[in-house]
């Protein structure tokens, strides 16, 4: 089958949206519908017995102006693929769950939509060794695709820049352990809002009307995690757009007081200035 389906509802809570009743970029209620359909095809403890574990590799996550009703039910639906970049030789270079995730609003239109490229992978095994030699039996339902150019997780993270930013900063800084999930990762809730705070700090140091910041969109690329105790080097890049802003935010592992040459994480959000 090309996509698995599941519809769910889900309630308007109060972190979901901002003072303006208009919706937040990352606290969307959508990761847990996407990892439940997951789970319904490869159960999260037959994973776990496993090597073999998915994790977030590039999530996008847009909204629209709509203002919501507090402590109403809405409809979610989500969907599910399989997403492999193979070898000549047909082995296994690369392979993703991709799942798409919406909001719908009380007229039947989404408000948000979520892009998850789950990457299945052996992040525990040895560096050279976290390939897959085949597909998890339990994924082998979903009908493959190849992964196409134009697709996120084709996307360099040398492209996450800014051309002729207004502004550029950096700052150092370390994740605690409280910032880290199961998996001994920094939780991708973290970067999300780290991301935002970043580009209003800096907004305000630029002068812009920060309090009029509405963030509308956001997609990050994860190459390289980082765990509880990591220092790291935050490159941010602002810049004022006819609609809005935009900003990119590069997060660099710090090894024995050297930033590394590639961005082990990157992020673009975009948004609108009231």
């Amino acid at each position: 089958m090309a996509w698995v389906h599941r519809q769910s509802t889900t309630r308007v809570d109060w972190e979901n949206v901002n003072q303006d009743r208009r919706l937040n970029i990352g606290r969307l209620n959508m990761g847990d519908a996407v990892y439940t359909l997951l789970d319904s095809i490869w159960p999260f403890e037959e994973q776990r017995s496993t090597e073999i574990i998915p994790v977030n590799h590039v999530l996008r996550f847009e909204v629209t102006d709509a203002v919501m009703q507090m402590e109403t039910e809405l409809d979610r639906r989500a969907k599910m693929r399989l997403v492999t970049q193979r070898e000549s030789d047909g082995s296994i270079r690369r392979a993703h769950v991709h799942s798409v995730c919406e909001i719908l609003g009380d007229d039947g239109h989404p408000v948000c939509q979520g892009d998850y490229w789950i990457a299945i992978t052996k992040p525990f095994a040895p560096k050279g060794q976290r390939r897959l030699e085949e597909i998890p039996h339990p994924l082998q339902v979903l009908e493959e695709h190849s992964l196409a150019d134009s697709d996120p997780p084709a996307r360099a993270l040398a492209e996450y820049v800014l051309q002729s930013p207004d502004a550029e900063h950096q700052r150092r800084v370390a994740f605690h352990v409280n910032q880290t999930d199961i998996n001994h990762h920094v939780n991708t809730m973290i970067y999300l809002s780290l991301v935002q705070s970043l580009a209003a700090d800096f907004g305000s140091v630029a002068g812009w009307p920060v309090a009029g910041m509405r963030f509308r969109g956001l997609q990050i690329l994860f190459r390289k995690p980082f765990g509880a105790g990591d220092p790291l080097e935050l490159k941010v890049g602002l810049k004022r757009t006819d609609s809005g802003f935009e900003s990119v935010v590069r997060f660099f592992h710090v090894v024995d007081g050297e930033t590394a040459d590639a961005p082990s994480t990157a992020a673009l959000v975009w948004g609108d200035i009231c």
